[in-house]
């Protein structure tokens, strides 16, 4: 179950995290939160059709010279709140420069344990706009994005095959842009490994179980990040219907 997704020119992989089922409780909420990519291409109409998504909170987790070459077009704009939280994820946020993670899912448990200042901001600036639609985006959609898309639909009680598959969906509706980007680093000169691309399964699933050996469940790791339980709760009842 990928959720669905919304058709935009200028975005590959903005998709809906509704509809997917939690267990005993329900389904999760349909035109609520969304992941996606950059949304420095969107078009007119792309904006016009994220409008009337009902769509108020933009989390921006690049960094700044993401934001930088390429602006987000929601930020400022009437009728949005845009907050901007970066995330390091030794791919896109470092410009390609350092030395890529030699694993994906070993990044992504560094994310949850060094940036918990971050989540934290991340999580409390969702269960500020729980009201609203909400999206979070960094340039892929894959690591950061698929970070925090993990540990909201980990908390509202979606399986974990079922967060595995929808993290497993990105590299085909991104291979387009990941394409471009492995050609225009081989015309300057370096190589991206392909596994930094790849939405490969066993990543999601190494995160996962990491969550549960270490903390016991995603609600737990957000009390460790000092959410109080009435945000936590106040989080999956947004999530859940």
């Amino acid at each position: 179950m990928t959720g669905d997704i919304i058709k935009l020119e200028g975005c590959y992989n903005f998709r809906d995290l509704g509809g997917l089922p939690c267990g005993n409780w329900g389904f999760t909420r349909k035109g609520k939160f969304y992941r996606a990519d950059s949304l420095y291409g969107l078009t007119k109409g792309d904006i016009d059709t994220v409008r009337s998504l009902v769509i108020r909170c933009v989390i921006d987790l690049r960094f700044e010279n993401e934001t930088g070459s390429k602006p987000n077009p929601l930020r400022g704009r009437e009728g949005f709140d845009y907050y901007n939280i970066s995330l390091l994820d030794g791919v896109y946020s470092n410009d390609y420069k350092n030395a890529f993670p030699e694993s994906m899912a070993d990044m992504y448990v560094g994310m949850v344990e060094e940036a918990k200042g971050q989540m934290t901001d991340i999580f409390r600036t969702i269960y500020k706009h729980r009201n609203d639609g909400i999206v979070f985006h960094c340039t892929a959609g894959k690591d950061r994005t698929g970070v925090v898309a993990a540990l909201l639909l980990s908390l509202a009680g979606v399986r974990p095959q079922i967060i595995i598959d929808n993290y497993a969906a990105t590299y085909e509706l991104i291979k387009e842009v990941t394409d471009k980007q492995m050609e225009k680093a081989r015309l300057a000169g370096f190589t991206i490994p392909i596994s930094a691309m790849l939405s490969e399964p066993e990543n999601m699933e190494i995160f996962l179980a990491h969550i549960k050996n270490k903390y016991g469940s995603a609600y737990e790791y957000m009390e460790q990040l000092g959410l109080s339980r009435e945000e936590i709760n106040g989080l999956i009842s947004a999530l859940v219907i």
